[in-house]
């Protein structure tokens, strides 16, 4: 649903109408109530003090690493539908969104978003510095996600090198929790192993087709989970799948398994002969990939340009160029060049007013400081409270207060629990928190990207230019940059701060009290 009209910015002053938006990281949050309890409070207070009415609360329990969250979309349609609610109150940066498809849509929004942690409110009547070091900050904060997920694939690469497969099991296998070792290992499964290996040993006789195999497959048991028989593409994947050998591939590297195999490797080669007699195989089709390819759209007719050699030289032109009639001329590269040169030359910043930008990003430090030993305190009293319940069910066991059964049932999901606490702190810990350094390390790229940009080669250009732009405009042998976020902060901040002195710079930026005291 799209607004009839813009919003009356002028409402932002006279309206009181305001949404209060919450968010927690996890269930685990949720449960012991310490996330929410403590925004609500800090909310109501900040609403109470400046006298905003709040028409509803939206609360989300869940992770926003990915858009889509149930209450933020109720959210967005109701300030969509009522032009007189234009004030979104919530805690903090990353607690409204943590990925760039929210960042724009509130933005889109046309709504003054009140940051009452970070004492900021933002709408397009804010000064361009306050939204420079805000787009900054949602970079940062979607640094910090990637971060904590870099710190996942490195856990989950370690243990394909010491040869525990990482991830669920393929059919034939089962993943369980060793009795003796309490780790998670994975084994034959006692009812479809036994009808892996018979699918491989029926196409290597060359007398069963792809067709066969799943009517054999259906007789023995193997189907899908709504119990229809399974698909040719799943029979010729479980026949490709080197995992049924005891071996894997983990991020395109192979590694020996611990997990016992169901197909003997002179099997496996058999069947794959057969896949190949009988012309199975796919080839792959290979493509240059130059520098601006797909970076480029036609300024005449829209399209996107492509490139190609000639004569050694690489030329860009229009992709509609033959069928459409479009006649936009053939661009060189190295024009491209340093037309991209001159867009990343305007992020640069005066020195004294790029110097103030990094002090007030250092000062926002603190507050993520304190953010982090408060919920690594939350995660290890957590520990420390599943250790104390384990330690108190096993002495229920002895005391015969509780069976056996009962004893494992509680203990297993106590250890497990346990395992998830561990494996955050350690998350928290190695993660890169650096939130102020990346704001200088952006601010410092701009300051000389426009300069060396020139010397890089074809792989680095593309990176930058993928980093700073997102479809610019080709036309008339000249570039209309589209900068992407933050990056178009820093090219208007840039541009608006040229020969001020940092003490009018901060007396254009304004400083409002958001909060009492």
């Amino acid at each position: 649903m799209r607004r009839s009209k813009p919003r009356d910015t002028s409402s932002f002053n006279k309206s009181k109408l305001a949404v209060m938006y919450i968010r927690v990281s996890s269930q685990e949050q949720e449960q012991e109530g310490y996330s929410t309890d403590a925004q609500e409070r800090l909310l109501n207070e900040y609403t109470r003090i400046h006298g905003y009415k709040i028409i509803k609360v939206y609360e989300d329990i869940e992770t926003a690493k990915q858009s889509g969250r149930k209450e933020f979309g109720a959210m967005v349609r109701l300030l969509k539908e009522r032009h007189d609610v234009v004030h979104i109150i919530a805690e903090k940066t990353d607690r409204i969104y943590r990925n760039f498809k929210d960042y724009v849509t509130i933005e889109e929004l046309d709504v003054c978003l009140h940051l009452v942690k970070e004492q900021v409110i933002l709408s397009k009547e804010a000064p361009s510095s306050d939204k420079l070091i805000h787009g900054i900050k949602v970079v940062m904060a979607k640094h910090y996600i990637d971060n904590l997920s870099e710190e996942t694939r490195k856990g989950m690469l370690e243990k394909a090198r010491q040869g525990m497969y990482p991830s669920r099991a393929p059919t034939g296998y089962v993943n369980i929790v060793s009795p003796s070792t309490r780790k998670k290992i994975i084994i034959p499964d006692p009812q479809l192993g036994s009808v892996i290996a018979m699918l491989f040993v029926a196409y290597r006789s060359g007398t069963k087709s792809l067709e066969d195999l799943r009517h054999l497959a259906y007789e023995n048991g193997l189907r899908t989970r709504s119990g229809k028989s399974i698909g040719r593409s799943q029979i010729e994947y479980i026949l490709k799948n080197e995992f049924y050998t005891g071996c894997f591939y983990w991020l395109e590297t192979r590694y020996k398994g611990e997990h016992e195999a169901l197909v003997s490797p002179t099997l496996f080669n058999e069947v794959q002969e057969q896949l190949r007699c009988r012309g199975q195989h796919r080839s792959h089709v290979q493509t240059r990939d130059h520098c601006y390819r797909g970076l480029l759209l036609c300024g005449n007719c829209g399209r996107m340009m492509t490139g190609e050699e000639q004569k050694g030289h690489i030329y860009y032109h229009c992709t509609g160029r033959s069928g459409s009639g479009c006649r936009e001329p053939y661009a060189r590269e190295d024009a491209i060049d340093e037309a991209y040169a001159r867009a990343l030359q305007r992020l640069r910043f005066d020195d004294d007013v790029c110097a103030w930008i990094k002090t007030a990003l250092k000062q926002s430090k603190e507050d993520e400081k304190r953010y982090r030993q408060q919920h690594l305190e939350r995660l290890r009293q957590e520990s420390m409270k599943l250790q104390n319940r384990l330690d108190k069910v096993y002495d229920d066991k002895l005391d015969g207060i509780i069976t056996t059964e009962e004893y494992q049932r509680r203990a297993n999901q106590y250890r497990k629990d346990i395992d998830q606490a561990t494996a955050q702190i350690d998350a928290h810990l190695k993660a890169d928190q650096a939130y102020a350094e990346l704001g200088v390390k952006i601010l410092e790229l701009a300051q000389t990207v426009g300069t060396t940009y020139l010397n890089q080669t074809s792989e680095q250009k593309r990176k930058m230019a993928t980093l700073v732009f997102s479809n610019s405009i080709w036309k008339g042998r000249e570039l209309e940059p589209s900068y992407r976020k933050p990056f178009d902060f820093i090219a208007v901040t840039a541009e608006k701060t040229k020969g001020l002195s940092v003490q009018k710079q901060v007396k254009n930026a304004g400083c409002p009290n958001w909060l009492p005291g």
